[in-house]
């Protein structure tokens, strides 16, 4: 399964925009947020992070989380 298709689901489903970003090649990131594992979706709020989901979250999971977090 890959994350990709479930995000374009809920940026419509949702009417927002969830950025993708490479880490490697923006290898700051991987410290700034501790990152682990590939894919990780972190929700920020005012660069803080609110919530990390590692590897592949399905549908149901990411939308409660980034509801909880708008």
């Amino acid at each position: 399964m890959e994350q990709t298709p479930i995000k374009w689901e809920l940026e419509r489903k949702l009417s927002l925009k969830i950025e993708e970003i490479d880490a490697v090649k923006n290898p700051n990131l991987i410290g700034q947020y501790g990152l682990k594992v590939t894919p990780t979706i972190v929700t920020l709020d005012n660069g803080v992070v609110e919530e990390r989901l590692e590897g592949v979250v399905h549908a149901e999971p990411l939308e409660a989380a980034l509801k909880k977090n708008q």
